[in-house]
């Protein structure tokens, strides 16, 4: 069952920096509220940002001052923002985390860690992942969990996981299916552990194109994104469960003026600017069908995702059933506030988004199968234990208080008898579902045989004709040329076979003489 979910977003804001130090912080926060100081802002941004502000976000989050009673560090943010996520993935939605904003504000710091904050968002998840998974397979459960790590450079994929001199060996292309997005060619890996993890998070991140800026000295030049898959199947609930995690450490928009970049690092720039349009166009779309209820719509929902290999890579996440979280990082400088305010806008935007979501989740009748078994098992050994003077079994009392015994009270063989009749009948209904399921499974086994035969189903496809037994085959004969039997008009004798039946069916001499009577070509 499908429900609506909105996107969530939290704010976050870093202290200054070096380049920033002496500037006037233009930015407060206030619970979960950000205001614009609107008297540390240039004359002419006071006069274009007058009445603006202030603005609410699902989560808001200060990491400008350690020694406010307010500051959030990576820890906090994880149960803010990363945690929530956890419990959902483990229910069977797919994921989606990604950190927006401008270059040099924080997000791969939030997205992979810093030393003065901690670990970051995508290492603690994957170790509670890790956690949950193993805590499944101590009950039975068969628990994979699979990782993939790309970086979209220039508008190109490229496998993190696979040595850089060998990219070019590689094709790493996204297809768009009804279905949602597929990757094609990147390698993946399986993990059961943290350590795993993080080593092949190392491993992706030395092959990162990192450069230096005016902005920022450790400027990523692309889009990072990492992708958890957690399938699930067996143990006590016998279902089966898969679920897919995107995360995404997205590289900041940029200034020509303030980076000050050139030659390679300016191409950079462009496509970096140009798949971040891109989103923002995405996202806005995203929110326009969702003030419209869906009105409007042309094409699938994946149409504004197809501008550039970003946008396409995190379509399963924020419209492919999935549960979205967005970090947005700000600076307080007032020199960047006009950069800070646009990925304000952005933040507003994505909170406006509304997907319909519903879990991947499914019974697997194997399973079913195996549970009911032993449930029925476990009955009959009961019933037997019961019919030979054996002690019954008490039903579980639910806040009933045992009768005494006195006038009108039932025996204890009444009892035996009516609990032995309740085992019998739960026994027969198990049966019938046991045997249905087995049903199930057998018609699934012998599907691809039968699929050769059949005329495969499709929605668009019309069955023009069918003959479901040999009743209705004889029915619509007499022979290929008569068309539908209808009854003669008036004045009209009715058409003569022209004895092609007897010549498609010459090894039944019963038919071939019918035939020949019709035609009057020889006598009864």
């Amino acid at each position: 069952m499908s429900e609506s979910a909105s996107i969530k977003v939290g704010m976050r804001m870093r202290p200054l920096v070096g380049h920033e130090k002496g500037q006037k912080p233009c930015i407060s926060i206030s619970g979960q509220q950000i205001d614009i100081i609107h008297a540390n802002l240039s004359s002419e941004d006071q006069e274009q940002y007058e009445g603006e502000g202030p603005f609410a976000f699902d989560v808001v989050m200060d990491s400008s001052d350690k020694s406010s009673p307010d500051y959030v560090d990576n820890n906090k943010c994880y149960e803010l923002m990363g945690k929530p996520l956890v419990e959902q993935v483990l229910l069977g939605y797919n994921a989606c985390l990604f950190c927006y904003g401008q270059t040099g504000t924080g997000k791969t710091a939030t997205m992979m860690g810093y030393e003065d904050l901690g670990s970051g968002l995508l290492p603690r998840m994957l170790g509670d992942m890790c956690t949950k998974a193993d805590e499944m397979r101590k009950q039975g459960c068969k628990v994979t969990l699979t990782v993939q790590m790309l970086e979209v450079y220039n508008d190109e994929i490229n496998d993190l996981l696979v040595d850089r001199d060998k990219w070019e060996k590689v094709n790493v292309k996204t297809r768009v299916l009804p279905s949602g997005v597929i990757i094609q060619g990147a390698s993946e890996r399986q993990v059961e552990t943290l350590d795993e993890c993080i080593k092949i998070m190392d491993e992706g991140t030395e092959r990162k194109t990192i450069a230096a800026t005016k902005m920022n000295p450790h400027s990523s030049r692309g889009h990072t994104v990492f992708k958890l898959t957690i399938e699930k199947s067996g143990g006590a609930d016998a279902k089966k469960l898969k679920a897919e995690v995107y995360f995404a450490d997205l590289a900041g928009h940029e200034n020509i003026k303030t980076t000050a970049v050139t030659g390679q690092r300016l191409t950079e720039l462009k496509h970096i600017n140009g798949s971040l349009m891109y989103l923002q166009r995405a996202i806005s779309e995203l929110a326009r069908l969702s003030s419209s209820g869906g009105k409007g719509r042309k094409g699938n929902t994946y149409s504004p995702f197809r501008n550039s290999e970003l946008t396409v890579l995190l379509a399963n996440g924020l419209v492919g059933n999935s549960k979205a979280y967005v970090i947005v990082t700000l600076s307080p400088a007032a020199a960047h506030f006009d950069t800070s305010y646009s990925s304000i806008e952005f933040g507003l935007e994505v909170k406006g988004v509304k997907l319909e979501v519903s879990a991947n989740v499914a019974v697997d009748p194997v399973q079913q199968v195996k549970a009911l078994q032993a449930e029925v098992a476990q009955l009959k050994k009961a019933l037997a234990e019961a019919q030979a003077g054996g002690p019954r079994p008490q039903p579980s009392p639910k806040g009933k208080a045992k009768a005494k015994p006195g006038k009108g009270t039932p025996t204890d063989k009444d009892s035996n008898d009516k609990d032995m009749e309740k085992m019998q009948a739960e026994i027969a209904k198990l049966k019938e579902e046991n045997e249905a399921l087995q049903k199930r499974i057998k018609d699934q086994d012998q599907a691809p045989d039968n699929a050769k035969t059949e005329q495969p189903h499709h929605p668009y496809l019309t069955k023009l004709s069918t003959f479901e037994n040999k009743d209705e085959l004889k029915a619509k004969e007499p022979h290929k040329n008569a068309g539908t039997a209808s009854a003669p008009s008036k004045g009209k004798k009715p058409s003569k076979c022209c004895g092609c039946c007897a010549k498609r069916a010459p090894n039944d001499p019963e038919k071939a003489r019918l035939s020949q009577i019709e035609s009057g070509g020889a006598k009864e």
